[in-house]
């Protein structure tokens, strides 16, 4: 026998508890980051992120499974748009929002949504919660409930409770076994071959220019605070609504350093740039980048060259650089695609959302075969 419980923080449950749930290559479910979010209000009411928790438990009251969903008041830092589904809702008279949303918060990176302890069955476990998710949602009155960037192998489990899925897609780099950087580059096209490192040649010339890579132990609060400054001044110039705050990326430093990697660039010994990455198993993600200062090139290689050559040096498998991006390609990062999950309550737009998602999906293939031809490999 199982019991579930449903809260609104993680205070009472022990990192190491809610760590001992399977998650090996995915940093973001991890409690440390969760409940960073969760503390410094950066997911909260106020951001329109009203988090619930969805514990389950055996006889013994040993914690076996569990999920992270959000009652969201608007569709903004998601990554999967469903503003014309909202639109929808609004020309027949009804309320899309509040919807439930299962996602790590700003963060469109694919992992798992159900988390699972090694000893239990994750079939039943994933079953149990997709109907739980389900029962949150007309509780307490959302239009629909929403799994995002869910892998492909669990999809299974919210489909058989009539969770409707939909395709997107990122750009992600795979290691090959490279012995180096060398060696990464030795198999792209010459075209692109030449063109990486006529980027990096000229970057690396630009006199005063120097690049550090810090990690666990050497992060310091300066450097959450140098990353809150870029984040802040990137919001700024894009016109957008910052979502974390300084004290984020500094709780960040303090309680999870350890799966963090941040490059940074220095020009005459004073930080201009940064870009700030995630890693966890054999996976590393890029996650939040900023400028104080336009050096040409310099983007691609905080955001993509020195990944790929950490990632190769340390043996990690695979690079998810962040959504969108077609200049990716061109740069080692192969399309994939993505999976989420959507449940609607209200029967009358089932049809038409199925028909826009399998119209979407094609439009989707597509762009994959047109693609085919530019990808970067030999």
């Amino acid at each position: 026998m199982f019991s579930l419980e449903v809260r609104q923080t993680l205070e009472g449950i022990s990192a190491a508890e809610w760590n001992a749930l399977t998650c090996p290559d995915y940093p973001f479910a991890d409690y440390e980051h969760l409940h960073a979010l969760e503390v410094t209000g950066c997911a909260g009411p106020d951001m329109g992120w009203l988090p619930f928790y969805v514990i389950v438990r055996d006889s013994q009251a040993r914690l076996c499974a569990a999920t992270f969903c959000y009652v969201k008041s608007h569709g903004y830092g998601e990554f999967v748009f469903d503003h014309a589904w909202n639109q929808a809702y609004a020309r027949a008279g009804q309320e899309y929002y509040p919807k439930l949303v299962a996602a790590v918060p700003y963060t469109p990176a694919t992992g798992p949504r159900v988390l699972v302890h090694p000893a239990a069955n994750r079939s039943a476990m994933e079953t149990l919660v997709a109907d739980e998710l389900i029962s949150i949602a007309k509780r307490i009155g959302c239009s629909s409930v929403h799994v995002l960037f869910l892998q492909k192998e669990h999809l299974s489990s919210f489909a058989q409770k009539e969770f409707m899925l939909r395709h997107g897609f990122q750009y992600h780099w795979f290691n090959n076994g490279y012995a180096n950087f060398d060696q990464f580059l030795s198999t792209l096209k010459s075209k692109r071959r030449r063109q990486i490192q006529l980027e990096r040649r000229q970057l690396l010339a630009t006199s005063g220019l120097t690049i550090e890579t810090r990690t666990g132990n050497q992060l310091t609060e300066e450097d959450a605070d140098l990353m809150a400054r870029l984040y802040l001044d990137t919001n700024e110039r894009w016109g957008s609504i910052p979502c974390l705050s300084r004290e984020f990326f500094r709780t960040l430093i303090k309680t999870m350093a350890d799966r963090v990697v941040l490059f940074v660039a220095h020009l005459d010994c004073s930080p201009i740039a940064a870009a700030i990455n995630f890693k966890k198993g054999e996976k590393m993600f890029g996650r939040y980048w900023g400028c104080l200062r336009e050096v040409r090139f310099l983007h691609f290689e905080l955001c993509y060259y020195q990944a790929i050559e950490y990632c190769i040096v340390n043996k990690l498998k695979v690079y998810e650089a962040g959504a969108q991006g077609e200049h990716k390609i061109p740069r080692g990062f192969i399309p994939q695609l993505t999976y989420s999950m959507h449940f609607l309550a209200d029967d009358e737009f089932i049809a038409p959302v199925r028909r826009f998602l399998e119209q979407e999906k094609g439009l989707i293939d597509d762009q994959f075969r047109e693609w085919e031809p530019h990808l970067p490999y030999t």
